[in-house]
């Protein structure tokens, strides 16, 4: 999916904040910090502007290109239809927030108004909107996203505000970080209501990232495990869904006989993946209404959760002999675990 994208021209608004940003002394103070010298200091901003934000906009175009793709895959094997027929999530006049929508699939499948996407990527949140469209379903879409100084986390990407008011009636894309949700929160607010119900899908595919940062303090971290982030969905769940309301979760995996095999990309099996849930709804104490594992056909290339091509027996081999690989999908199916957790 090529050609140039509204989001494209976020690079532009980065690199002139960052440049501005070098000249505060909130960022000198900043950099002093961390960086000893002068020449130092300015040495690394220059990489960040040389190198670090292209590649910033390059990977999200990367990341969002890459789900795009693998939403045809999900539809053929019934990924949202399970999810939507299992959270009884089609009534037409139920606002519905979709957590991380990426490139909007489920939205697409569900094929109803009254619904809020959110997603920290502007280009994922962009090809939504033109799948959304070519289904006749017209999205409102706030993508603007700009860089700000974190005193912890360093230089962060982060949506800008937005104060228009959002008709809750329609499908809306909204640019927004999982850790605040400030510019969700903002909408709901100004419509004086809350979501009926909520739907949190991870879906496998390409790494999963919950924030984007960079000349930060701390060394770069490993790769996160995507079910880190469910402790941070069912802890802001209040703050946009009501009472009583419900969220509805769904994790696809491959899923191997032996459980105790871990994947590169998800991290964990079935049986760790309902651990975490459980343990997350009675923290903050959500009614488990019900719970399901089912089987999904299993995709061709990469699956949407691995890709075959990188992972061997185990998860250990870097490349794979083609017998190794007949085996692997001999051995392999798709799974997917269902919740429906109830606002209390």
């Amino acid at each position: 999916m090529g050609g140039v994208l509204q989001a494209d021209r976020h690079l532009d608004r980065w690199q002139n904040t960052l440049n501005q940003l070098y000249r505060s002394p909130r960022f000198q103070r900043f950099l002093v910090d961390r960086i000893d010298t002068p020449e130092g200091r300015e040495t690394r901003v220059k990489e960040a502007l040389a190198i670090e934000l292209g590649f910033l906009g390059y990977s999200m175009r990367g990341y969002a290109e890459s789900w795009r793709r693998t939403i045809d895959k999900h539809v053929e094997a019934g990924v949202y239809r399970r999810v939507l027929e299992f959270g009884r999530l089609d009534a037409d006049n139920e606002l519905l927030v979709d957590i991380c929508c990426g490139c909007a699939g489920f939205l697409a499948e569900r094929g109803k108004q009254h619904a809020i996407g959110i997603d920290i990527n502007p280009y994922a949140l962009e090809f939504g909107a033109q799948l959304l469209a070519s289904r006749g379903m017209d999205a409102k879409l706030f993508a603007e996203t700009d860089i700000y100084v974190n005193p912890e986390r360093g230089i962060v990407l982060e949506p800008i505000p937005v104060f228009e008011e959002i008709d809750l009636r329609k499908l809306t894309l909204l640019c927004d970080d999982l850790d605040n949700l400030h510019n969700l929160m903002r909408a709901l607010y100004m419509q004086g209501r809350l979501a009926d119900s909520a739907v949190f899908m991870l879906q496998g595919g390409k790494e999963v990232a919950r924030k984007v940062e960079f000349i930060a303090d701390a060394q770069p971290e490993e790769a996160p495990n995507p079910l880190g982030m469910i402790p941070t969905v069912l802890k802001n769940a209040r703050k946009f869904c009501r009472v009583g309301g419900r969220l509805i979760i769904g994790i696809r995996v491959l899923n191997i006989e032996n459980e105790t095999i871990e994947f590169p990309d998800l991290g964990v099996a079935l049986h760790s993946s309902t651990k975490e849930i459980d343990a997350c709804a009675e923290e903050n104490r959500y009614e488990i209404r019900k719970k399901e594992k089912t089987t999904l056909p299993r995709e061709d290339g990469e699956n949407g959760s691995i890709s075959l091509s990188l992972v061997g027996v185990g998860g250990t081999e870097p490349l794979m002999r083609k017998e190794v690989e007949e085996e692997i999908k001999r051995r392999v199916g798709a799974a997917m675990l269902l919740y429906e957790l109830v606002i209390k």
